[in-house]
């Protein structure tokens, strides 16, 4: 967290006062990862595709990994055998900011940005 502070980058949510005509603005950051069964939307077309396996394009697979978290249905592997643990792992850690940053949007008026990587 560190290194994003010095960086200038969010990684709690903040509020912005964009002033009294233009109200108030929350970005919320998301914990998040990506699991097959969300991605709903059909593949590109073979010659939009990068000209590489798909194991290679992505490194999450090969570079991370989850000892602490990992549990008897924790599957976490090539080709995209995964199980939703880490999905609901990450998207739990933001229950607590969401219901803050809605409480003070009920509060004070303003928009909420939410973003992920």
């Amino acid at each position: 967290h560190e290194i994003c502070r010095n960086l200038g980058v969010y990684t709690t949510p903040v509020r912005i006062l964009a002033g009294k005509k233009n109200g108030t603005i929350f970005l919320l950051p998301l914990w998040s990862w990506y699991h097959s069964s969300w991605d709903t939307e059909p593949d590109l077309p073979a010659d939009l595709q990068p000209p590489m396996d798909p194991q290679q394009r992505v490194s999450d697979f090969r570079m991370c990994c989850w000892t602490p978290l990992e549990s008897s249905d924790f599957v976490f592997g090539r080709g995209g055998a995964t199980s939703l643990h880490l999905a609901q792992y990450f998207a739990q850690r933001n229950e607590a900011w969401i219901q803050k940053v809605l409480e003070l949007q009920a509060l004070e008026g303003g928009e909420i940005l939410s973003y992920s990587h």
